[in-house]
């Protein structure tokens, strides 16, 4: 009864007793491993919460395999592939648990489905019995990318609330975290060379009022994350082997970054006003203008985010809804596209996109960004597309010889009602996406050749947050559509519905004793959906 489910396994005959005195035996690849220490905290902290701390799994100085708990890092297993190297093989008989990976990763993996496997025998009076029934499981996931996104712009999530979302990604095999850092309603991560970032661009002075959106309630709303905070919510992915993947949206969504140095702004436009930081959502008309300036203040910005979060080999410029109104408008913006040979406003939008996407290549990071960095010149061919609203651009992106994460809308869009029931929390008008659909999902389209295929690197699930604002609300719109979203990534044949449905029962009892705030499977009257 794991979730994902495994690719591979063979049920046996009998039992692994779990007792106090079962130990974590490493083998000398793993003792090397620096991510070694991780595996033996989630394992320990694993038998620790089903046992009421009774089982604390200490690491055993012998090689005594028989009777323990053994951790194996196999240079056989190696790959060039990301997701064989995310591989791993779980054994269980009578006299011992192994789980043999060819790297760290794999065996955190391999701990999380042990964790599924425990029996807990919770009629003996003086200690629970933990055991685990005999079997071989062989599992790797489909896809490398195998994510969720958060929007903290719109409304702000702190850094524990972060780090319980991160815990609960790690349950389910999750490994990428898009932070979605900013937007027009607020900049949320401080940057030392631009301290009005965050001194006037977090702060708004209300926001859309809930249940009738189209007033304003003002009442001030401020937050962001001091460099500290990212990098201790970074530390704290990794340790569960997430890779946290920032977003700074150019050159579109950026009222807050006008807001706050407003010569980075269209300035010539007749009758230009000074902006503040959006109060309401939906798409904003300020652009940055296409000057050397801007193209600086980007650079500098991104020195400090690639310092912020150094193992993050992509690197999201968000590029979606760029209006070129104000380009349209301003004699500098047509004075610049004449310099440059560009026949259309779009076309300024390549010319960020390439810009910043040669400066991070020079960086060794690679360039991320919704579909429309498609439009316009000069994408680097080493850029990855995050397709949301158009299924055509994955086919002319991986045409191209893009990577492709595939994030649409009709499936992975988790800020949309789970139902059309009254008792729904407030959400996007008119948008539907249920737990079924989701789990529906493939993310490779159709027709697609067996190399195009593999440019299809994985998918996620979005958490926009302008219908959410508490954290109890957020982890309602996630779970459980994150878990079948993270079947869709991880199992390459997935079983029916009523299958995925019979093995996500248990997880939800064990997100109940996490705290979690699901939506229940059959929710007529949520106790705390709003």
């Amino acid at each position: 009864m794991v979730v994902p489910k495994p690719q591979k396994t063979a049920k046996r005959n009998g039992s692994f007793v779990i007792s106090a005195n079962t130990e974590i035996v490493l083998n000398s690849n793993a003792r090397e491993d620096d991510g070694i220490m991780n595996c033996v905290h989630a394992l320990q902290t694993t038998f620790q919460r089903l046992s009421s701390n009774e089982i604390t799994l200490q690491i055993s100085d012998s090689s005594k395999v028989l009777g323990s708990i053994f951790l194996e890092i196999s240079d056989d297993l190696k790959n060039e592939s990301p997701t064989k190297n995310e591989s791993y093989i779980l054994d269980v008989s009578t006299d011992r648990i192994s789980i043999c990976a060819p790297k760290s990763a794999g065996l955190f993996y391999g701990i999380q489905t042990l964790r599924q496997l425990v029996n807990v025998d919770r009629t003996r009076r003086k200690s629970h019995r933990l055991t685990v029934n005999c079997t071989q499981i062989q599992d790797e996931p489909r896809f490398e990318w195998r994510g969720l996104m958060l929007d903290v712009s719109r409304h702000f999530f702190s850094v524990n609330e972060v780090k319980k979302f991160l815990d609960t990604m790690s349950l389910f095999k999750l490994n990428r975290f898009h932070w979605h850092l900013v937007d027009d309603q607020g900049w949320r991560i401080e940057i030392l060379r631009y301290p009005e970032l965050t001194s006037i661009g977090a702060y708004r002075r209300g926001s859309p009022k809930p249940g009738h959106r189209t007033e304003t309630q003002l009442v001030p709303y401020f937050g962001y994350y001091t460099q500290a905070d990212i990098r201790e919510v970074v530390a704290y992915a990794e340790e569960r082997f997430i890779t946290v993947v920032p977003e700074i949206e150019l050159p579109g969504h950026c009222q807050e970054v006008v807001a706050a140095y407003v010569d980075l702004g269209n300035t010539d436009i007749p009758d230009f006003e000074i902006p503040e930081v959006r109060m309401q959502y939906g798409i904003s008309p300020y652009t940055l203008n296409p000057s050397t300036q801007s193209l600086d203040f980007l650079r500098n910005v991104f020195v400090e985010v690639l310092d912020l979060f150094p193992n993050s080999p992509f690197i999201h410029i968000g590029g979606d809804e760029a209006p070129t109104t104000q380009w349209a408008q301003s004699p500098f913006a047509q004075s610049e596209m004449i310099r440059l040979g560009f026949q259309t406003a779009r076309e300024l939008q390549g010319y960020f996109t390439s810009t910043i996407g040669e400066f991070l290549g020079d960086n060794g990071r690679t360039l991320i960004g919704w579909n429309e960095i498609l439009e316009g010149r000069g994408l680097p061919d080493s850029a990855a597309v995050m397709v949301w609203n158009n299924a055509q651009a994955a086919i002319e992106a991986v045409e191209a010889g893009h990577r492709v994460v595939m994030a649409p809308t009709t499936h992975t869009y988790f800020d949309y009602p789970q139902s059309l029931l009254p008792t729904e929390p407030e959400t996007i008008a008119g948008r539907l996406l249920e737990l079924e659909t989701v789990y529906s999902f493939d993310p490779v389209p159709p027709g697609l050749s067996e190399e195009e295929e593999k440019l299809i690197i994985g998918t996620q699930g979005q958490l926009w947050s302008e219908y959410f604002w508490e954290s109890y609300q957020m982890e309602y719109n996630a779970f459980p559509r994150a878990i079948a979203l993270a079947e869709v990534a991880w199992t390459t044949d997935k079983p029916s519905y009523d299958d995925f449905l019979a093995r996500l029962e248990p997880e939800l009892e064990t997100l109940k004793s996490l705290n979690v705030n699901f939506r229940p499977l059959s929710n007529d009257n949520p106790s705390k959906s709003s």
